[in-house]
């Protein structure tokens, strides 16, 4: 009994031996490269993300906008362009509106002033149409939060046509229904 026991022993350290040998071998760098490599490891394939292109909105101070005795003159002089950087896209004109119609301000724009009554429930763009200059941008107004009073609206329009000019190719800015965007 005492021989089975001593070979078994024996087998077990042999064993323990080997393998505190084989992990100790397999992790030296000086170690030929086995028979058989292992597979190499898939490599990401090589993308440069796109260029971020800069786009201004306008948005408004009302700061800015006031005459010699302080009135409110709902004018372009109170619209402020804020930058951003967006992705590269085949429609920039109706990205850069419905980015302008989000208005998400920063904290540090709106300490500076700068405010907007964007978004408006319910107001969509539904399309933009650029022809020799003429861009045509067209919107859904389902609750009429563009209608009411002539500073108001006036302000609401001028930062989405002042936003739209900034864009290549348009020269003008047209907005449909013909009503929208009335006091």
């Amino acid at each position: 009994m005492r021989t089975v026991a001593a070979v078994a022993a024996g087998a077990a350290l042999v064993v323990v031996v080997v393998v505190v040998v084989l992990s100790t071998l397999a992790r030296r760098d000086d170690i030929a490269a086995s028979p058989f490599p292992a597979a190499a490891a898939p490599t990401p394939a090589a993308t440069t993300a796109p260029a971020l292109r800069t786009v201004r909105l306008y948005y408004y101070d009302p700061a800015r906008d006031r005459d010699q005795t302080g009135n409110v003159l709902c004018s372009d002089k109170g619209l402020v362009a804020v930058e951003r950087r967006v992705p590269p896209s085949d429609t920039v004109i109706e990205d850069t509106v419905r980015l302008l119609l989000r208005g998400e301000l920063t904290p540090d724009e709106r300490a500076r002033g700068i405010t907007t009554e964007f978004p408006l429930p319910g107001l969509e763009l539904r399309s933009a149409t650029l022809v020799s200059g003429l861009l045509t941008l067209t919107f859904d107004d389902r609750l009429g939060r563009t209608v009411g009073g002539a500073c108001r609206t006036g302000v609401l329009w001028s930062q989405i046509r002042r936003t739209a000019e900034e864009l290549p190719g348009v020269q003008r800015v047209r907005f449909l229904p013909q009503d929208i965007f009335q006091p």
